[in-house]
């Protein structure tokens, strides 16, 4: 994810990522996807665009995780 990267190049801990790798890990957890902003909302302080940016890249990844399960799984009655 470019938005981790100097973060990672520095070495420091993501407490972000210990909480997305719970959240994916979770079975049968459904998570929403973001709702879209409405232009009449206020601008948003920093730290608000990045909770919602974390949410976003979540939601992408609690997706593309649910996606390569089900590939695995289908990959398996293949195989079958």
């Amino acid at each position: 994810n470019w938005m981790l990267e100097p973060a990672l190049a520095t070495g420091e801990e993501l407490p972000e990522l210990t909480l997305l790798t719970t959240l994916l890990e979770s079975p049968g957890d459904k998570t929403q996807p973001p709702e879209e902003e409405t232009l009449s909302q206020a601008p948003e302080s920093e730290e608000e665009q990045k909770k919602k940016a974390l949410e976003r890249s979540m939601y992408v990844l609690s997706e593309l995780v649910e996606t390569e399960k089900m590939y695995v799984d289908d990959l398996g009655q293949i195989v079958e």
